[in-house]
């Protein structure tokens, strides 16, 4: 598909959804207000998203983002606790003709070439999704809207991995390795999951003694 940015003509941009529904089990306490380097995660993704010149919506019903992001779109889940297979279907259905890049808000280092490398992708696939040694991250990547039959197909049977989404036969995919440009490798698919995730962190940000969390 052509991969649209605004300001270009063609087809539709490409629209940021920055996932925001998760149950922080692991960590404890809502991840996306956890600060790294001076700024909530949150924030820090949604700033990442902006530089690269993507319209920005929430997917979810995280407390505070109202309060914090008053000109942003907010969207509750249709079904919480769906995951995020059910947030990217929501997101193709709420744009027809639109490509979705989903981004966790729990990835504190994603730059803005970063992500504009990954919506890349995309114009010669249905999904881009980036990859390192740890394998793909479904949940930094870009799904163009012929994606959307295959996840209700999987939904309605109740699957809701988004790695079946990219093992559907009929759909082409694209995989993204980070570049030095877009940032440091170590750090650019660093996601938050448990406190020792957190310190890592933030000595990559050079904040080496932990900080209380705050938005």
């Amino acid at each position: 598909m052509s991969v649209g940015r605004p300001g270009e003509g063609g087809a539709d941009p490409v629209l940021a959804v920055i996932l925001a529904g998760g149950a922080s089990r692991r960590m404890g306490r809502p991840k996306a207000w956890l600060e790294v380097g001076g700024r909530s995660c949150i924030a820090r993704v949604w700033d990442a998203c902006r530089s690269a010149g993507l319209e920005v919506e929430f997917q979810g019903t995280l407390a505070g983002l109202r309060e914090a992001f008053p000109e942003t779109g907010i969207h509750p889940d249709r079904e919480p606790g769906q995951g995020p297979l059910a947030a990217l279907a929501a997101a193709l259905v709420r744009h027809p003709g639109r490509a979705v890049l989903l981004v966790a808000c729990d990835m504190p280092f994603v730059s803005a070439g970063f992500l504009l490398g990954v919506t890349a992708g995309l114009e010669t696939a249905d999904w881009s999704v980036p990859c390192d040694a740890a394998g793909m991250h479904p949940l930094c990547a870009a799904y163009a809207p012929t994606t959307l039959p295959a996840a209700e197909a999987l939904l309605a049977r109740g699957r809701r991995d988004m790695h079946a989404l990219l093992a559907h036969p009929g759909l082409r995919g694209c995989r993204v390795a980070p570049r030095p440009e877009w940032g440091d490798p170590r750090a650019l698919l660093c996601n938050l999951n448990t406190p020792a995730d957190l310190e890592d962190a933030r000595c990559l940000a050079g904040c080496r003694a932990p900080r209380t969390a705050g938005r």
